[in-house]
């Protein structure tokens, strides 16, 4: 009797194998949680529409946890220290420091890394998009504001980030009227009224998407410091190209090919931002 209840004890005082492995500390690695974590703190970026074309050619999209996994180098199964996807998040390196976008916590980093190190599984579709729906649903529960990207960059100054917004609808009637003026003044001498009258119409436009490119460019990611500088060379040309040509100064034909030269070359460049360098490339 005695070694019966001895035996008792000792089994139930024994730790079960799942208890000594688990980490209190460590999340379950959920491939789930793991893909709507990357959606949540790295879409916003790396996602085809963003607009971020390094990020995108970086990771093109952090919403497919099956593409992801065929980049290269990008996820190690089995060993995080080499999956660059953690490396980068771990030291600190995504979000960039210029984003306002949080670095992962260590509750999250920690779900990274035990995903990877157990072999960075796939989550089960279904499961996936109700846990998206669940998301979307609680987001809009909550009420939150109509436009939260808007609010995070400019706060309740949501006026000033759609006149950002504006920049691509008004920048088509500088590029057009001043292209006809640039034509104009090849055959015009002095000034006549229809090149006046197109310098006229394509100064003020020009300023107001030099200042809503500007607003724009606050908001989004990447290299735009030459392309705002050639938009406000633009704008300030072509208003001293319509002083001139109102006034018949001798310089007003050089002037005005010059602000139609700097239009093409801001153009060009707005041009590399939104469709990629290559943009005018033909397919091979």
């Amino acid at each position: 009797m005695y070694s019966i209840l001895t035996a008792l004890v000792l089994l139930c005082s024994a730790p079960s194998a799942g208890t000594q492995d688990s980490d209190p500390q460590t999340p379950d690695p959920d491939p789930v949680a793991v893909a709507v974590l990357l959606e949540e703190r790295c879409a916003r970026c790396h996602e085809p529409n963003s607009g971020d074309e390094k990020a995108i050619k970086d990771w093109p999209d952090a919403t497919d946890l099956n593409a992801t996994l065929m980049i290269d180098l990008m996820v190690q199964p089995g060993d995080p220290e080499e999956s660059d996807l953690f490396i980068t998040c771990d030291e600190g390196d995504m979000p960039p420091e210029d984003e306002v976008e949080e670095p992962l916590d260590v509750a999250e980093l920690a779900l990274l890394a035990r995903w990877i190190k157990d072999g960075a599984s796939l989550p089960n579709p279904a499961t996936l998009e109700r846990r998206r729906a669940e998301l979307k649903a609680a987001r809009e529960g909550a009420a939150p504001p109509a436009d939260t990207t808007l609010k995070r960059h400019f706060g309740a100054k949501t006026w000033l980030a759609f006149t950002g917004r504006l920049h691509m609808t008004l920048l088509h009637f500088p590029v057009a009227l001043l292209v006809l003026a640039g034509l104009l003044s090849l055959r015009s001498s002095p000034p006549d009224r229809l090149l006046k009258s197109c310098l006229g119409a394509a100064a003020p436009f020009a300023c107001l998407a030099s200042i809503s490119g500007w607003i724009l460019a606050s908001e989004l990611t990447g290299d735009m410091d030459l392309h705002r500088w050639l938009g406000v060379a633009c704008a300030a040309l072509s208003v001293g190209a319509l002083l001139a040509t109102l006034k018949a100064w001798r310089v007003w034909r050089p002037l005005v090919l010059l602000t139609c030269v700097i239009l093409i070359a801001a153009a060009h460049g707005g041009g590399d931002l939104v469709h990629g360098e290559d943009w005018l490339r033909l397919p091979t």
